[in-house]
């Protein structure tokens, strides 16, 4: 029998997400000034923490300690427990990253994974063994897909990594902020199908990039550094020559690529919006707006956060989107949701556990009393009472220790259902194994666990656990034959054996 396996992930997908709320990410915007945290769940939430001058320069971190120390403040400031893990979609500074479009023969979307890894291994300006690297469709034809890809040195990623984590702030994405931007101007691009130009202005430099269809096309970003050179500081005539010269060959560009000219300029510039406004309206015939979200009443230098924080809209589409991480945010929110799920039907079967013993121990405390009552009455009455009568109290006195002998029966077949679970579950966890579902008979009986994981290595060191626990498993077998490899690259797997932790007891 064939079973689709995309239809399966979407369809547990689905079934997760009815039972379970999704993993908040908030956007993370590091620059060399500052880091800015923004969340859009349930309203507008933001924090952030200025950084010292010369903790990131140029993109790298050149104090980490003091790098450390911002990113604990920024944790304090979201969430009071230190100890939380908040997932955050982060924009890496622009000096760090290179951007390239491309295209490729349209051989179908379901091998434009490989062909895309190809081409980028092509293209790459730096050694593919110590880079990251990434893309994202920007149009497809009947001929070819045209394809945006996105290259950074490893060391450069793993730097904020590193430091990220230990201050409890995990990574689900690492973008830029052209990216983010993106998709604040495509709320409010309107209809205009011509493409459209971004200028953004921030501490670390000039970001020039095209859009459109709503999507990023082309990035180019030009440092401080770049620009002053060796003068002490930049003049305004240079600064005015420098953004007049790049924005002239942008829209060179623009027509030489799309054969028509931009129809507007979108522009990210706090503090500098009025005179760089007049400037291009001055040199280029093109409609200037300064980039403004009504939604949320915050300075343009939230917007990066922001648009960082919208990609978990974009799951479904994730597929197809720049990342630099290690992992897609899609199978990141998989993953927190079958996890939650987990956590949610333990706490269930707990409870009704819970219950039940409740129950099982007031009425084995209610039939105990009603035995010593009826105990007491055949002591009054068998003086007096005839053989007859004497045998009819004896007969009701081994009806009540019948009672009492199958309630306590009852309440020991408890224990060891719980004390399975703690130990399946001890032992999945310790192994990074994620359970699917457990197919349990009886206590003593032969179980079937179908679970997955990262690698089939996993898988055994999982089994070997189980079979040398020997005081709570035995006839622990490892179906070789339904070991697959699934669509994420995990492993899935069947084990059987038995349970006899706690048998004994009943």
């Amino acid at each position: 029998m064939h079973i689709d396996t995309k239809k399966l992930v979407v369809q547990l997908k689905f079934f997760f997400g009815r039972l379970t709320s999704e993993p908040r990410v908030g956007g993370l915007h590091i620059s060399d000034s500052a880091l800015l945290y923004a969340e859009i769940y349930g309203g507008l939430k933001t924090a952030g923490v200025k950084l010292p001058p010369g903790v990131v320069m140029d993109g790298k971190i050149l104090d980490p300690a003091q790098f450390r120390i911002a990113l604990k403040q920024l944790h304090t400031a979201i969430d009071s427990n230190e100890k939380k893990t908040i997932p955050v979609a982060v924009v890496l500074p622009t000096a760090g990253i290179y951007t390239q479009s491309f295209t490729t023969p349209n051989v179908g979307r379901e091998r434009l994974q490989e062909s895309a890894l190809l081409n980028l291994q092509m293209i790459s300006p730096m050694a593919t063994d110590t880079s990251y690297m990434s893309w994202q469709l920007m149009q497809e034809t009947p001929d070819q897909f045209e394809l945006l890809g996105a290259f950074t040195e490893k060391k450069f990623v793993d730097d904020f990594r590193v430091l990220l984590e230990e201050a409890h702030l995990s990574p689900v994405v690492f973008e830029f902020s052209s990216l983010a931007l993106s998709r604040l101007v495509a709320l409010v691009g309107g209809g205009d199908v011509r493409p459209a130009l971004l200028l953004q202005i921030s501490s670390d430099g000039l970001n020039f990039s095209i859009l459109r269809n709503n999507g990023l096309y082309f990035d180019y970003f030009r440092s401080w550094k770049s620009i002053q050179g060796s003068e002490r500081q930049i003049m305004r005539e240079h600064f005015e020559e420098v953004i007049t010269g790049e924005i002239q060959k942008v829209m060179n560009f623009t027509v030489s690529k799309f054969k028509e000219s931009p129809g507007r300029l979108f522009m990210v510039a706090p503090g500098f919006e009025k005179d760089v406004q007049d400037l291009i309206k001055a040199h280029f015939g093109i409609s200037v707006a300064v980039l403004k979200i009504t939604t949320w009443n915050v300075s343009s230098q939230w917007y990066a956060a922001i648009g960082a924080a919208l990609r978990t809209s974009e799951i479904g589409a994730d597929e197809f989107l720049i990342n630099l991480a290690s992992e897609k945010i899609g199978t990141f929110f998989y993953r927190e949701q079958a996890l939650n799920f987990i956590r949610l039907w333990r706490g269930i079967v707990v409870g009704v556990f819970s219950i039940f013993l409740i129950l099982f121990a007031g009425s084995s405390y209610s039939l105990a009393r009603e035995f010593e009552s009826a105990r007491n009455n055949l002591a009054i009455f068998s003086a007096n009472s005839s053989l007859s009568e004497l045998q009819k109290l004896q007969g009701q006195v081994q009806t009540f220790n019948g009672f009492v002998s199958s309630i306590r029966t009852v309440k020991t077949s408890v224990a060891p259902w719980s004390t399975f679970f703690q130990k399946v579950r001890e032992l999945a966890e310790a192994k990074s194994i994620s359970l699917d579902r457990i197919d349990a008979p009886s206590i003593g009986g032969m179980i079937t666990l179908f679970a997955h994981t990262t690698s089939q290595d996993a898988i055994i060191a999982f089994k070997n656990a189980l079979a040398t626990d020997v005081k709570n498993f035995a006839d622990v077998n490892l179906l070789v034959s339904q070991i697959s490899t699934r669509d994420d690259g995990s492993a899935s797997f069947q084990l059987t054996f038995k349970f006899v932790g706690g048998v004994s007891a009943n």
